[in-house]
């Protein structure tokens, strides 16, 4: 509810420039990518078993919040890219 709220605060009339002005293959745009990605995961795997399994979880357990993501995608997914990124700009 309160990010429905997040979203129409945030709608503004210029919100096409930044499609104008960030390249699509800009870190930060792929990186917010991958967050809604994860997001959508999540959702899939509270009714998809074949998600659970993707994400090591078992059966009986509850699906963790999308933030969690972070957690599998640095012991499962190494995107060397992101990896190098961090490190460059001391994230990590």
């Amino acid at each position: 509810m309160l990010e429905n709220r997040y979203k129409q605060i945030n709608m503004s009339e210029h919100i096409s420039l930044y499609d104008k002005i960030i390249p699509k293959d800009h870190f930060l745009r792929k990186l917010k990518e991958n967050i809604d990605l994860d997001r959508k995961v999540i959702k899939r795997a509270k009714k998809d078993m074949a998600y659970k399994y993707f994400l090591d979880l078992n059966p009986e357990k509850e699906v963790p919040s999308y933030s969690l993501l972070s957690v599998f995608r640095n012991t499962k997914i190494k995107d060397e890219r992101i990896t190098n990124y961090a490190k460059q700009n001391r994230w990590t």
